[in-house]
């Protein structure tokens, strides 16, 4: 993937990006700010910043200007950031922490989940539960780094990931292939398979049981978007078995919308099997042999 051209150490990534000239000219802007509040780079911050890997949770200065820290004020210049990735400049992409949850698509580290942190070298137990805001990520510098408090376990990390591909910024960025690499196929997921959508009904260990979907024909199915389309499961077609190194994750469906395709999966398989009783029902010959129980009686 190629390097964006305008990461900026402490450049905010809203949702909703600005056009490009805009976004340039406030990278551009920010690229000016220089903070002497913040300490400079030294080995020691470059080392941290080297071997960290997404999921790590560093105890950081926030990137920005003296002005910036010292109208937040100075119980606010420093939070957890989780590290989302490492870029090729040296800086590290990641998402704020904080109390308070900033906006619906956040990620909580709960104290039962993590219920010791790093800060000062010394080993604290966990009380509060951390919020990283998915919808806003920024660039961090080595010298922003102070030091690791924790590590997101793998399953953890693969919610980060999901979420941070449902945020136009991610797409915006270029950095969506980059996230659809690293994610962990799982029943209920939505994948792509030799140009296709299927539905994973579940998941083994190198191998995923796929059920085809189809558009739906009317009204009062349960579609779901995907790939710029709606789609339904395919009652006409039966599951399969493919592996899970050819298989593109497109998005996951929330419990509700598997439970949907689940009901609607038992009600069509339960009505054609209805049908089928019929169909063999009145097909079938009388008892008396005269003929089949649709066969009409003509007098002579």
């Amino acid at each position: 993937m190629p390097e964006l051209s305008y990461p900026v150490a402490g450049y905010l990534l809203p949702d909703d990006l600005p056009a490009a000239r805009n976004t340039v000219r406030a990278a551009a802007e920010n690229r000016t700010r220089f903070s002497q509040l913040i300490p400079p780079e030294t080995l020691q911050h470059r080392k941290m910043a080297d071997s960290a890997i997404p999921g790590d949770v560093f105890y950081s200065w926030m990137p920005l200007g003296d002005r910036a820290l010292l109208e937040a004020g100075e119980g606010h210049w420093k939070r957890p950031y989780l590290i989302f990735r490492q870029m090729e400049n040296g800086t590290l992409l990641a998402f704020p922490g904080s109390h308070k949850p900033k906006s619906g698509s956040c990620f909580a580290a709960l104290p039962e989940q993590y219920p010791w942190y790093s800060l000062d070298h010394i080993q604290r137990p966990t009380v509060h539960i951390t919020y990283f805001d998915i919808s806003s990520p920024m660039y961090l510098e080595p010298r922003h780094l102070i030091e690791r408090c924790f590590s997101l376990r793998t399953e953890h990390l693969q919610i980060v990931y999901r979420k941070a591909m449902n945020r136009t910024w991610c797409e915006k960025t270029g950095l969506s292939d980059w996230v659809r690499d690293r994610l962990v196929i799982e029943t209920d997921d939505s994948v792509r398979y030799l140009e296709e959508l299927f539905w994973v009904r579940k998941r083994e260990k190198t191998t995923a049981t796929l059920h085809p979907t189809t558009i739906p024909e009317g009204h009062g199915q349960p579609a779901l978007f995907c790939q710029g389309k709606n789609v339904i499961p395919d009652t006409n077609a039966s599951c399969f078995d493919a592996c899970i190194g050819e298989l593109d994750w497109m998005q996951t469906l929330n419990p509700a919308e598997a439970l949907n395709w689940s009901e609607y999966l038992k009600l069509e398989r339960e009505k054609k099997r209805g049908q089928e009783v019929w169909r063999k029902y009145e097909e079938s010959p009388l008892e008396t042999g005269t003929g089949s129980r649709n066969h009409r009686f003509v007098k002579g």
